[in-house]
């Protein structure tokens, strides 16, 4: 109740009910005066700690739950994957739609198609991977010096005179 935040906390029976998580607005009515210095105290005193202030409301979470503090660490932010009340309707029409196409007898005719060009594009990462790879092994073999020659001795024949070759 606006203003009586006081005479509301006093009349929680919190031993019988224990809410997880208490938001009471903290400022006075039409006013971004803080007003929780009035019933606070009251509030920890019953097993109650304070995680957040969002500018309007002050959030506390029981004792009997504290894993849930870590939750209300960080104010709602991109990363919670909120949506803005005013996009419901679009997404509820869009959701609409779409399961309207995939009950389409041209979605289902058209399943094979989707399934085969799934298919041919996973094959053509395989075979750009190759490529590349076969690419960066004829570079190694193209541009690595060629090794020394390596001299033997051929073994003797009987009336020859000792050869020496070489070979790669």
């Amino acid at each position: 109740m606006e203003g009586a935040e006081k005479l509301v906390l006093d009349g929680l029976d919190l031993q019988k009910f224990r809410p997880w998580i208490i938001l009471v607005e903290a400022t006075k009515p039409v006013s971004g005066e803080p007003n929780h210095q009035e019933w606070e105290p009251e509030l920890l005193s019953r097993g109650y700690d304070f995680v957040y202030f969002d500018g309007l409301n002050r959030f506390y979470v029981s004792d009997n739950h504290p894993e849930l503090c870590s939750s209300l660490a960080l104010p709602p932010n991109v990363f919670d994957n909120f949506v803005q009340i005013e996009r419901l309707d679009d997404i509820a029409r869009a959701q609409g739609e779409l399961a309207a196409l995939k009950n389409s007898t041209s979605w289902r005719l058209t399943a094979p198609l989707r399934e085969s060009k799934r298919i041919f594009q996973k094959l053509h990462d395989k075979l750009r991977l190759i490529g590349t790879d076969l690419a960066k092994q004829f570079h190694f073999w193209s541009t690595r010096p060629a090794d020394p020659p390596v001299h033997r001795k051929l073994p003797e024949q009987p009336g020859a005179n000792s050869l020496t070759t070489s070979a790669l």
